[in-house]
């Protein structure tokens, strides 16, 4: 049986070592700050060598997690926490300045990772930093072994239905809150029925069973958002814009009305697709055979109020969703 993987958030309660887990959220605080600042100097150093007067623009490769593992695991800050809660601290601040660069592609004023005020959330796995007592009850590994006192005891309020031996691991914030990922087995396939599902436009998908019965989803509200949010993006659009050669120059007005279009589609989706598995677990259909549509845009020109429906046209997103 397939395993999924999902995560709630939680409260917990000291129970013993509240002293040793503020230290230990106060050294993860000071890592990190750390690695900001030798990637940020590293940065400015490079951009100052290559005339630029600030960060913005293209910036050097990244030297990533393994590269600033091999420079911080010999500091102090490094030394004095548990080996893997220091690590998940170090991956942390490796997903943000991946962020970054990949944000800098779009935008020369996506920012940089800020400096931590606040202490860092820090992550546990079980069965090798963190243990269970007993059924509710964990006991953490927060400082490393030169340290006598190293251990956390905490009291986490797990949901009923899920257990113990389910648990990953569990990232401890602030407030007294933390993040438990937990293993959840997939559920058999609900039957050997087989349903099909025939994509459209104008009746954005239409489910047939084996049996005579049929369900029909309209499309008319996506074609309107489609047709709203295209006649406010063109008129933040210059008269002499060509399509394709200056998508850099996006006004904010034209970002935002791509984000809302964007937000707006997906709510319709995602309503759409959970009512089609919804109805084909209801019939215990096991199989749900979908068209394959890959290609049918190329070479095609029906006019420019037909292109605009079938370039729009979220089919992929549709399977993906599914």
């Amino acid at each position: 049986m397939e395993k999924l993987y999902r995560s709630i958030q939680c409260k917990y309660k000291v129970l013993s070592g509240a002293n040793i887990l503020v230290a230990a959220q106060e050294y993860g605080r000071r890592l990190y700050n750390f690695a900001r600042y030798c990637g940020m100097s590293y940065n400015r150093k490079i951009a100052k060598a290559r005339g630029h007067s600030s960060l913005a623009g293209k910036l050097p490769k990244y030297a990533g997690y393994i590269g600033m593992w091999q420079a911080l695991h010999d500091t102090e800050e490094y030394r004095l926490m548990n080996d893997r809660v220091a690590s998940y601290i170090l991956r942390e601040y490796d997903a943000q300045m991946r962020s970054w660069f990949s944000n800098l592609k779009s935008s020369t004023n996506a920012r940089p990772p800020r400096y931590s005020e606040c202490p860092r959330p820090m992550t546990f796995e079980i069965g090798r930093n963190a243990k269970w007592v007993n059924g509710k009850t964990l006991r953490l590994t927060a400082l490393s072994v030169n340290n006598p006192d190293r251990h956390v005891v905490v009291h986490i309020d797990l949901p009923s239905l899920t257990n113990s031996t389910s648990v990953k691991s569990v990232k401890i914030l602030k407030d007294n809150r933390c993040v438990v990922l937990y293993r959840r087995n997939a559920r058999e396939s609900a039957g050997d029925r087989v349903a099909a599902l025939d994509l459209g436009i104008n009746n954005i998908a239409v489910l047939a069973f084996d049996s005579v019965e049929s369900i029909q989803y309209s499309g008319r509200t996506l074609l309107a958002i489609n047709r709203y949010f295209a006649k406010k993006i063109a008129k933040c659009k210059p008269k002499n814009y060509e399509s394709g050669k200056d998508k850099k120059g996006k006004s904010k007005r034209e970002r935002d009305y791509w984000g809302k279009r964007s937000q707006q589609m997906d709510c319709i989706l995602h309503n759409v697709t959970r009512s089609i598995i919804d109805e084909c677990v209801k019939r215990q259909v096991g199989t749900l055979v979908v068209g394959k549509l890959k290609g049918i845009r190329d070479n095609k020109d029906f006019g420019s109020a037909m292109n605009q429906k079938l370039h729009a046209w979220p089919f992929y997103r549709i399977v993906q969703m599914l």
